[in-house]
């Protein structure tokens, strides 16, 4: 208990702790940095992200938050927040590349999108098939002014053609749900957009890349792919192209994020 008290008051400073204290007791919310703080869930939420060292506050029934690794600014509607939850990986340090070219297959919320950016990107390409995320990361790119910089697509990327999907919890893109999403082929969207780095979050669509020829898995030359599974079949059929790959982390089990470089 002491150590969570003590947590708010740095992050959040000494009147959070009363508050909030009052709050759990009496039922009645507050406001922090212009979010109205209602639920014990929002309020773990704002602390770990301060805690964090992003810069967090509210206004106009939006939560914004400026990451510590950009000058950018993501936003979601209040009722939303539990979205950010993705800033308190470590994005940084597992996305540690830059490149001019970027593409971004499963772009979430805009976070990578803002990352590659701040790095310097001229062009990124951000794939995000979930309707409900794709709308934040099209209001992010308009927020921060990024329109010339990212494109922005509602789609997956896999084997092309409508496919039924998940949302909850890790690698729904491997197994049937309940939301139909519209994907475009592998080969097509390399074909497509000339980058010179790729980054992979998909939730499986990943091991269409199993069917792609080398030729097309050459003309990326690094690749940070998160992979959901067994890593073995994906890193042979890389390394059988002449990739060389480095496990930078393991996030959970069997998931992993690796990177694949000419």
């Amino acid at each position: 208990m002491f150590r969570g008290l003590s947590a708010t008051a740095r992050s959040m400073g000494l009147g959070a702790v009363f508050r909030e204290a009052a709050r759990r007791a009496l039922g009645v919310s507050y406001t922090w940095r212009g979010v109205r703080v209602d639920s014990t869930a929002l309020f773990r939420l704002l602390r770990r992200l301060a805690s964090a060292g992003h810069v967090v506050w509210g206004e106009g029934g939006y939560v914004y938050v400026r990451p510590r690794w950009t000058r950018y600014v993501l936003r979601v509607p209040r009722g939303d927040a539990g979205l950010l939850t993705v800033l308190l990986e470590d994005l940084e340090g597992m996305y540690r590349a830059s490149a001019r070219r970027v593409l971004d297959v499963g772009a979430y919320i805009g976070e990578t999108a803002l990352l590659f950016a701040e790095r310097g990107a001229e062009r990124v390409y951000a794939y995000e098939p979930v309707p409900k995320f794709f709308s934040v990361l099209r209001d992010v790119v308009e927020y921060n002014g990024l329109g010339g910089v990212v494109e922005m697509y509602n789609l997956g990327v896999g084997g092309g053609g409508r496919i039924r999907v998940g949302l909850e919890g890790p690698g729904t893109g491997l197994r049937e749900g309940d939301l139909e999403i519209a994907t475009m082929p592998w080969g097509e969207v390399l074909r497509r957009h000339g980058v010179d780095l790729a980054k992979v979050d998909c939730e499986g669509c990943e091991w269409w890349l199993m069917a792609q020829p080398c030729e097309v898995l050459r003309s990326v030359p690094q690749w940070l792919v998160e992979i959901h599974g067994p890593a073995a079949p994906l890193i042979e059929k890389f390394s059988g192209c002449g990739f060389s790959g480095v496990k930078v982390a393991d996030l959970a089990y069997l998931i992993s994020l690796y990177r694949l470089s000419l």
